[in-house]
């Protein structure tokens, strides 16, 4: 049974009007005037009317405007999408991290390896603060933009869909301008592993064992452009694939 709230003017409307729908019988309105409830079975010319009489044509007529306010945000967003319920409020943010410096952890060795341009995207919930996905992409240009073309993460831990493979991703707890300290960071100071790394799988070099490529990136001063696999899609793209 499908139930419309409608309120209506005039002489012969009462102080409110519920309308009542099922599959095999007529429309029955409910009106409540001046406390009492009455009943009545309308047709379809009769309801069309009282549907013109009453606010919902002029609140069609109203911009539907809802203001979200983020008092802050991370450095270098591309993409924003807030994504409203009735029972959550949630952003998804895609931003990115210039080449960098960072030493990374493997089997009790630390590598000291040069970051290509990292974007990455978290969906964030406002009422618990929380930080439900992490995705992670790669740009060969230290300047991104929303036409600039992404390409796999070439190291371990992350699926090619970019879904970051973080246990301590749902553990993230952070105000949303600190997402990128607490999920990207937070993700590279976890000692790594070689889970989901692979030629052709997350990179195209020709190093198929995991030491072999850190200390490959680590000789080279980066990751060889042509290690890359495209991801076939630009950042504007890759920021709608998120999950809702």
């Amino acid at each position: 049974m499908n139930t419309l709230q409608m309120h209506v003017h005039g002489d012969a409307c009462g102080d409110s009007l519920t309308l009542r729908m099922t599959p095999k019988a007529m429309p029955q309105l409910e009106i409540v005037e001046n406390g009492v409830h009455h009943y009545k079975t309308v047709g379809i010319q009769e309801l069309l009317k009282l549907l013109d009489r009453s606010l919902i044509l002029e609140q069609l007529k109203q911009v539907d405007l809802r203001r979200t306010r983020l008092t802050s945000l991370p450095e270098r967003v591309l993409a924003l999408d807030t994504l409203e319920s009735s029972s959550s409020l949630r952003h998804a943010v895609t931003a990115y991290v210039p080449s960098f410096d960072y030493p990374t952890l493997y089997q009790e060795r630390v590598y000291c390896l040069r970051y290509p341009t990292l974007v990455y995207q978290v969906v964030w919930e406002e009422t618990t603060q929380r930080v439900l996905q992490g995705r992670l992409a790669v740009a060969l240009d230290d300047t991104v933009r929303g036409t600039t073309a992404l390409y796999r993460y070439p190291f371990s831990n992350v699926y090619p869909s970019g879904a970051v493979c973080w246990s301590g991703l749902h553990e993230t707890t952070c105000a949303l301008d600190d997402v990128q300290e607490k999920m990207l960071f937070g993700f590279l100071q976890t000692p790594n592993n070689r889970d989901l790394f692979g030629v052709g799988h997350s990179q195209n070099s020709p190093y198929r064992d995991y030491p072999a490529f850190l200390e490959a990136v680590e000789a080279e001063h980066g990751v060889r452009s042509e290690w890359l696999i495209p991801l076939s899609s630009t950042v504007v793209e890759w920021h709608g694939q998120y999950r809702v």
